[in-house]
């Protein structure tokens, strides 16, 4: 047996799910997205403890980025011949659409329950701005908590109204209950990633080197600390994984300590990862622990990153995609 529970922090609703096994997600109308994740009563998410620093507009955890996710140079976009300018941040780099972004956006919710499953619901319609976004979004995030397994499964529809530069993500943190991830176990079964400018904007991709290849699972710690991540710009890994498949639902990633194990399946066509590198000093997270450097990473599905037309789409293509968080207990 399932279990949900809606509590109201002024206007956003949390809506905390029990499937009645090992799991509890509680998910946040402020984003559509993921608030906690919970798994045999530890935190496996990294997000702030306050719930107002969670709702609050200058962060991104657990919720829904978009419309354009990533790094675009003075939010800069360009369709059928007219220009489009989303207000740029610092440096000039307009970061996750800055305040355009769905993760300061108050969605619509429902839940739904059957034997297998409980469905949490968030709806959201993103008006077009002139000059800045040039289309109407009818977004849909469903989250499926499985009563059977230890899952919880994202669903993303988008419908445009017309051609547009749809690239969205979630932005869950995840420590799976440590203070740091530098001996947590990373295995990603990707072997492209991009290559960044010094403002970190993507410049190309290519192979995965010794330090950024996570083909064989291994300690996120062993390479991090190499000049190549912290003498620069990056203080970390902030890589973005190019898949070179038929971007088919599978699994692509691992993340494990010695009490348990976290496989995310997707068929979104790239993996962000970010490893806390700029952390709020003094941060008291949901976990137990603060914020610190390295204390936590980001598992990103996303859109291939770079280029805003690598992922342009209208009224006959329609964004979808799904994403599945599964945990296992190693001990």
């Amino acid at each position: 047996m399932g279990n949900i529970e809606i509590t109201r922090h002024g206007e956003v609703t949390f809506i905390l799910v029990d499937n009645g096994k090992n799991l509890k997600v509680r998910f946040s109308s402020m984003g559509g997205g993921i608030r906690d994740l919970i798994y045999k009563g530890e935190y496996m998410s990294a997000h702030p403890l306050d719930d107002d620093v969670y709702i609050g507009k200058t962060d991104y955890y657990g919720k829904i980025d978009g419309p354009i996710a990533g790094r675009l140079y003075k939010g800069y976009m360009r369709f059928k011949g007219k220009d489009y300018v989303i207000k740029p941040g610092k440096d000039d780099i307009c970061l996750h659409s800055e305040g355009l972004c769905f993760a300061f956006r108050n969605f619509d919710y429902e839940t739904r329950e059957n034997k297998e499953n409980i469905e949490v619901v968030f709806r959201l319609f993103f008006r077009k701005i002139e000059d800045t976004y040039p289309a109407d979004l009818d977004i849909k995030v469903i989250y499926t908590v499985s009563k059977k397994e230890d899952s919880v499964m994202m669903n993303l529809e988008i419908d445009p109204s017309e051609e547009t530069s749809i690239n969205t993500l979630n932005h869950t943190f995840f420590s799976l209950g440590d203070e740091n991830i530098l001996n947590t176990k990373l295995q990603i079964d990707i072997d492209e990633v991009a290559t960044y400018k010094e403002n970190l904007l993507i410049n190309g991709r290519t192979k995965v080197d010794e330090v950024t290849s996570f083909l064989k699972k291994r300690k996120i710690g062993e390479k991090i600390f190499d000049p190549s991540l912290q003498n620069n710009a990056l203080r970390g890994y902030d890589h973005c994984y190019y898949r070179n498949d038929d971007f088919s639902f599978k699994k692509v990633l691992t993340l494990e300590n010695e009490r348990t194990r976290l496989e995310v399946s997707s068929d979104y066509p790239a993996m962000q990862i970010y490893t806390m590198n700029y952390p709020h000093e003094g941060l008291r997270l949901s976990n137990g622990f603060l914020e610190t450097k390295h204390g936590s990473i980001a598992i990103e599905p996303v859109e291939q990153q770079g280029d805003y037309r690598n992922h342009v789409f209208d009224k006959e293509n329609p964004l979808r995609r799904h994403v599945l968080y599964s945990f296992t207990c190693l001990k």
